[in-house]
C-alpha cells in the first residue's frame, strides 16, 4: 500500500489504538460502496475515473474523509481525456489514469476521417 500519510495509515501506523472485531476485521464507520476505489489507490497510486460526476463527487468525499491527497489531485484535476466510451480499458500508470479505447483504435486503423 502506498507510502501517503492519511488517516488510514495513521490508524495502522500504532500510534492509535485500533480495535479489531471479533471476526479480525477492523470496522470504520462509513459507507462501503466506493471503498473499492480507495483501496486501489492505495495499493497503485492510481484511479479509474468512473464517467458519473455523482460518483466521482462521493469518491471524493471519501478521499477527503481519508485524508488521501494524492487522490484528490487525481479527482480534483481537469482531465483533458475524451469522455470513456461504455467498454474500456484501462492502463495503470502511478498517478496517472490513461485509457485505451477500442473505439479510438478502430477510427485510426479505418482511415475514417471525422
Amino acid at each position: 500500500l502506498l507510502k501517503e500519510e492519511s488517516m488510514i495509515s495513521a490508524m495502522f501506523s500504532g500510534r492509535y489504538k485500533v480495535e479489531c472485531e471479533e471476526d479480525g476485521y477492523y470496522f470504520i464507520d462509513r459507507d462501503g460502496t466506493h471503498f473499492r476505489y480507495i483501496l486501489n489507490f492505495l495499493r497503485d497510486g492510481t484511479i479509474v475515473k468512473p464517467n458519473d460526476l455523482f460518483i466521482c463527487s462521493e469518491i471524493l468525499a471519501e478521499a477527503r474523509y481519508y485524508q488521501l491527497r494524492g487522490l484528490i489531485q487525481l479527482l480534483t484535476t481537469v482531465s483533458t481525456l475524451p469522455p470513456l466510451p461504455s467498454t474500456y480499458e484501462s492502463l495503470s500508470v502511478p498517478y496517472t489514469c490513461l485509457l485505451y479505447t477500442s473505439d479510438a483504435a478502430d477510427e485510426e486503423d479505418s482511415g475514417d476521417i471525422g
